[in-house]
C-alpha cells in the first residue's frame, strides 16, 4: 500500500490550498481525507502549525502508509523561476489549442511560496522529479490538461467559478450555476471511479462564490491525486526539461 498527497496550492499568501490525501495500490485506491484547505485538512490531527511538513507528517500518521508521490498544482522549478519555463511552453503548444495554455509564473508568484514549499518536501526527503520512475517524489500537476485527457474532452473544462461569467457571456446567473455544477459532477464522477463514494456534499448551485470556490479546490486537489496516483502507474507524462516538468496523465 502507498499513499499519494494531492494539493492546489495557492500563488498568494491570503488564498487558502485544497488538499486531498489517497491510498492504495495497483487501480484500487480511496480517498482517507480531502479539505478546501492546510487548516481543515489538519483540524483534529494534533498539528502543531499549518506548514507543508506538517501537513505531509500528519498525512502519513493519519492513513498509516508511506507517501509516495506528492502531486502539487503550482510553478516549481530545481532554478529560480524568473519567467516562463520550458514546461510552460511545451504545455501550451501541445495543449493551447484545447483552451489549456499555462499562467506565466514569475519571482513574485508564485515566489517564495513555490521555493518554500519545494524546500519543505525537500527537507522531508520529496525531491522534485523530472523524470519518470523516481520513488518518494515531488511533482508539478496542471489540472486543465489533466481533465482534457483524464475526460477525453476537446477542450478544457470550464468549472472556475470566478470565470463563470467569461465561459457564458449570454447566460443568466442562474443558468452559469447550473453550467459550474455540471462541471463539477464531472469531476466528482472522475475521482468516484477511481476512489469509489466520496464522503462529502455536492455543492448546491446556488451557494455563495467563496463555497463554490472552496469545492473548486477540493476537486482540484483530487485531481493532483489522480494523477499522483497515474505518475505511480507509469501513466504520465513529463512536459519540460531537467529544471522542471508538468506530469499530466496519458
Amino acid at each position: 500500500m502507498a499513499a499519494v498527497l494531492g494539493i492546489d496550492a495557492a500563488w498568494t499568501a491570503k488564498n487558502n490550498s485544497g488538499v486531498a490525501l489517497v491510498t492504495g495500490e495497483g487501480d484500487n485506491w480511496k480517498v482517507v481525507r480531502v479539505a478546501a484547505s492546510y487548516a481543515d485538512f489538519l483540524q483534529g490531527l494534533g498539528a502543531t502549525d499549518t506548514s507543508t511538513k506538517e501537513l505531509i507528517r500528519a498525512s502519513e500518521r493519519l492513513c498509516g502508509e508511506e507517501l509516495k508521490v506528492i502531486a502539487v498544482d503550482m510553478p516549481l522549478s530545481k532554478a529560480p523561476i524568473t519567467c516562463r519555463r520550458v514546461s510552460d511552453n511545451a504545455i501550451s503548444l501541445e495543449f493551447g489549442g484545447r483552451w489549456c495554455s499555462t499562467h506565466t509564473p514569475s519571482a513574485q508568484r508564485p515566489g517564495q511560496i513555490a521555493d518554500r514549499l519545494r524546500e519543505d518536501c525537500a527537507e522531508l526527503g520529496f525531491l522534485l522529479a523530472t523524470t519518470a520512475g523516481e520513488p518518494h517524489v515531488l511533482i508539478e500537476v496542471y489540472p486543465h490538461p489533466a481533465l482534457v485527457n483524464l475526460l477525453s474532452l476537446d477542450r478544457r473544462l470550464p468549472y472556475k467559478a470566478a470565470n463563470a461569467r467569461k465561459y457564458w457571456p449570454e447566460a443568466g446567473t442562474s443558468q452559469r450555476r447550473e453550467n459550474l455544477a455540471a462541471s463539477f459532477r464531472a469531476i466528482y464522477s472522475l475521482a468516484e471511479s477511481r476512489f469509489g463514494p466520496l464522503a462529502f456534499d455536492r455543492p448546491d448551485p446556488l451557494a455563495p462564490l467563496r463555497e463554490l470556490k472552496a469545492c473548486e479546490d477540493t476537486l482540484d486537489a483530487l485531481v493532483c491525486a489522480i494523477t499522483g496516483v497515474e505518475y505511480l502507474s507509469n501513466r504520465c507524462k513529463a512536459f519540460g526539461d531537467h529544471s522542471s516538468a508538468i506530469w499530466v496523465p496519458n
